[in-house]
């Protein structure tokens, strides 16, 4: 009974769905593009608070913001931030630096 009402459908609109064309049509990847985009967006969020935990340790607790920092740096340049990533471990290594060697000058 209802197969007689689906194949007026299918006469009516010409809707035969035992058909495939995505294979044509298609380059045959999945571009999971929102999933990229908010890791991307996490990256740079954490990146930008390494940044500011960078520069806020030449001021104070350099030992530990500064290995905070490229911590964070790390994390965001594995994340897609790699440009940003890569200048917050950059500056927490200054930093690291500046105490390590102005640590040794005053002993």
């Amino acid at each position: 009974m209802n197969d007689h009402r689906d194949d007026e459908f299918r006469k009516k609109y010409n809707y035969y769905y035992d058909e495939e064309y995505s294979a044509e049509l298609t380059d045959g990847y999945d571009y999971d593009v929102s999933s990229r985009g908010d890791a991307t967006h996490v990256a740079i969020m954490v990146g930008i608070i390494g940044l500011a935990t960078a520069v806020a340790s030449f001021f104070m607790h350099p030992l530990i913001l500064g290995a905070i920092s490229i911590g964070t740096g790390i994390f965001a340049a594995h994340r897609g931030a790699k440009i940003l990533g890569a200048l917050v471990i950059g500056v927490g290594i200054i930093s690291l630096l500046f105490y390590f060697l102005n640590f040794s000058i005053l002993t």
